[in-house]
């Protein structure tokens, strides 16, 4: 699917669901579950989502599927309550986004 969205895309933004680690949004073209599996939320990468407030266009969400209760503490640290990343999660977000980078080659940095 990256491959075929090669130049369409410039952006990915990681999130997180604010949900349990079953619930998975459609608002995202990627959502992570609590063993690392993945679930695709369209057919095509090049897909609008409203994942990210008025940055959506040529743009990838990926999310995980977690942090139900989550609220940010003193000096925004996040408490994750019963439901924090879990390392698989993690780790496969790790993975998607290098695979996504290559694919589409973009550069990791915090413009992209």
């Amino acid at each position: 699917m990256a491959r075929n969205t090669k130049g369409g895309i410039t952006h990915i933004y990681l999130h997180w669901t604010a949900g349990t680690y079953e619930q998975v949004f459609d608002d995202y073209h990627i959502n992570i579950g609590e063993q690392g599996e993945l679930y695709l939320t369209c057919n095509m990468l090049r897909e609008y989502k409203s994942h990210t407030w008025r940055r959506n266009s040529r743009s990838i969400g990926v999310t995980l599927c977690c942090a139900k209760d989550a609220i940010l503490a003193y000096k925004c640290n996040p408490v994750f309550g019963a439901y924090p990343p879990t390392e698989l999660q993690v780790e496969q977000m790790a993975i998607v986004v290098a695979i996504l980078c290559h694919e589409l080659e973009l550069e990791i940095n915090n413009d992209t």
